[in-house]
C-alpha cells in the first residue's frame, strides 16, 4: 500500500526549513526520490544536444482519475517543483 505522509513531511520541511537553501535542486530531487520509493513510476528525461536543453519530469501510476503528471522545462528544478506540486494536490485530495 502506498503511503503519503513521508512525502508530505518532506515537502513541508523543504518549505519551512530549506526556503533559503542554495541547494533547491538537491532538495527537490530528494523529495522526487521519496515519491519513487513509495512505489510510483517517476522519471526525469534529458533531451539535450539542441540550442537548449529540455527536461521532462513525469510521475505515473497515480490514484484516482489522474493517469500521469508531466512537466517540461529547460530548468530542471522548475520542472520537478511543478510535478511535485501537482502530485501533492492529487494525494491531498484522496487523504
Amino acid at each position: 500500500m502506498k503511503t503519503y505522509q513521508g512525502i508530505l513531511d518532506a515537502v513541508e520541511q523543504r518549505k519551512y526549513y530549506f526556503a533559503d537553501s542554495n541547494n533547491e535542486l538537491i532538495d527537490y530531487l530528494k523529495i522526487f526520490d521519496l515519491i519513487r520509493q513509495e512505489g510510483y513510476t517517476a522519471f526525469i528525461k534529458w533531451d539535450g544536444g539542441r540550442e537548449y536543453e529540455i527536461y521532462t519530469v513525469m510521475i505515473t501510476d497515480l490514484p484516482e482519475d489522474v493517469d500521469y503528471i508531466r512537466r517540461e522545462s529547460s530548468d530542471l528544478a522548475e520542472s520537478i517543483r511543478g510535478v511535485i506540486s501537482e502530485f501533492i494536490e492529487v494525494i491531498w485530495n484522496i487523504k
